[in-house]
Parts: C-alpha cells; sequence; structure tokens
C-alpha cells in the first residue's frame, strides 16, 4: 500500500510486505488506517495506527479469522464494520485513547454483495448494492477502434 502526501506530491510505500495489501482507508480522526491483507491466508482486516510524521506504529487484526471485505469507519471512528464471507455486515467496537482496543466483531445483518454503499450517519440505514440476477439482461456497451475518435492535433 503507497500513501501519496498533498504538501509535496511524492508517493512513498506505506504498508510494503510479501502479501496482498489493499482497500486502505483512514479512520475519520485521522489516528488509524483499517486495510485488508492476506497474510493470514485469506483477506482479513487489519488497523494501524498513522503517526502524524507518516509512518506508522502496530498492526491489529480486527475480523479474527473471518473472510473479509470493505472496511469502513463509524464517523467518529469508534466503530469499524467491514462485510464477512457470509455476507454479513460486521462491526468492532473501537475503543478511544492513545492504545488501539477493539471489541468482539458482531453481525448486524446481511447485505447483499461483497460490498456496500455506506452507512447512514445515524447507523440506523445500509445502502447495499443489488447483484444483477442471472436471468436479468443488464446492457453493455462495447467501444470499438475509439482511438480513432481522438483529436490528432
Amino acid at each position: 500500500m503507497w500513501i501519496l502526501s498533498l504538501d509535496d506530491h511524492k508517493t512513498r510505500r506505506l504498508i510494503g510486505t510479501d502479501y496482498d495489501e489493499g482497500q486502505g482507508v483512514f479512520s475519520p480522526d485521522g489516528r488509524w488506517i483499517a486495510y485488508l491483507s492476506n497474510e493470514s491466508g485469506r483477506e482479513e482486516v487489519y488497523v494501524t495506527g498513522f503517526q502524524p510524521d507518516g509512518s506508522i506504529r502496530g498492526k491489529w487484526t480486527v475480523s479474527r479469522g473471518a473472510l473479509s471485505w470493505s472496511p469502513h469507519w463509524r464517523s467518529d471512528s469508534g466503530e469499524l464494520e467491514y462485510v464477512a464471507s457470509d455476507s454479513s455486515l460486521m462491526s468492532v467496537a473501537i475503543s478511544p485513547g492513545a492504545q488501539f482496543g477493539a471489541g468482539p466483531p458482531k453481525a448486524y445483518g446481511r447485505v447483499a454483495a461483497r460490498t456496500y454503499g455506506a452507512i447512514a450517519p445515524d447507523g440506523k440505514r445500509v445502502l447495499s448494492p443489488l447483484p444483477v440476477g442471472k436471468d436479468e439482461a443488464f446492457p453493455f456497451t462495447a467501444v470499438i477502434h475509439w482511438q480513432s475518435g481522438l483529436d490528432r492535433r
């Protein structure tokens, strides 16, 4: 995973291991980064501390052995949500303070896909995309010879 500084427009590696890391999201307070890694052999949600100097500190597994996707922070940084392999929308309470602390994962309910759109600010509703059924047709447009439409000045 890489980070881009908007001050000097430079990129640098933030997390670099022999595993796949991705879907990184900053907590709203900017102190934590949740991300996916397959270091356990399956995609799981991890959290690392983000320091003011741009370095990281510590690493904690939040999904606790469950295949997971789409980490998302609640607006007050006090909760982290993700989707488990059975499409359950999971929630983990994050304790505030200088040290990272996470409660046990709890299931809210099921979503229709491995990702979800958003959780309402009041935490009472979730937007989730609905996958197109196998018997439903959907439009598909393929553009060929698209280069011929470019202005060649």
